[in-house]
């Protein structure tokens, strides 16, 4: 753990298994757990915060699980990946988002991901009063493999540069939110 973990900068890392695209992200927020909680789970949102995701609703919730819909794409110079998916996502409040593919279509077109296992996981940081470490991982297989050309040159990249586009976005949101909490709390 670092001494003052404010000062790292967000780390994502994505490298390949096969077919199969592995990912890890972990970064700091200067905020409350549940302010990283409430974040992390606004689906209905993601799209007003989270670049490139161009829809994210709730088909159905039962307590702590849900089934979520996700449509947008990652881009890279010229390419684009589409990536629509339904998950089944099982909450552990303030701890732990975990999500799985889910069968169905999404918004009635096919989904672009074969499979998904991820999760994030928040963890007080007891060095900083309020602080939390927002950890992701992900193992993901795309419907349809990308062309060898694009895939050796670009299939990395594209998923690298969109995951860390959407890691640093949602801590950027935490800390946003976090602010204004601040804010409401420092004016009473």
């Amino acid at each position: 753990m670092l001494a003052d973990p404010s000062v790292a900068a967000p780390v994502v890392d994505v490298r390949r298994e096969g077919d199969v695209y592995v990912v890890h992200a972990s970064g700091y927020v200067a905020a409350d757990v549940r302010v990283a909680w409430d974040t992390l789970t606004d689906y209905e949102h993601l799209s007003q915060f989270v670049p490139d995701i161009d829809a994210s609703r709730v088909v159905a919730r039962h307590g702590n699980h849900l089934i979520v819909e996700h449509a947008g794409a990652f881009h890279l110079l010229f390419v684009s990946l589409p990536v629509r998916v339904r998950l089944a996502v099982e909450h552990e409040p303030y701890d732990r988002v975990l999500a799985r593919t889910e069968p169905g279509k999404v918004g009635g077109d096919d989904q672009t991901l074969a499979s998904l296992a991820a999760q994030y996981r928040l963890t007080r940081v007891p060095a900083a009063p309020e602080g939390v470490r927002v950890d992701y991982d992900a193992r993901f297989r795309l419907v349809q493999v990308l062309p060898d050309i694009v895939d050796s040159v670009f299939g990395r990249a594209i998923v690298a540069h969109g995951l860390r586009r959407h890691f640093e976005a949602m801590l950027d949101e935490i800390e946003r939110r976090q602010a204004v909490v601040t804010s409401t709390l420092g004016n009473r």
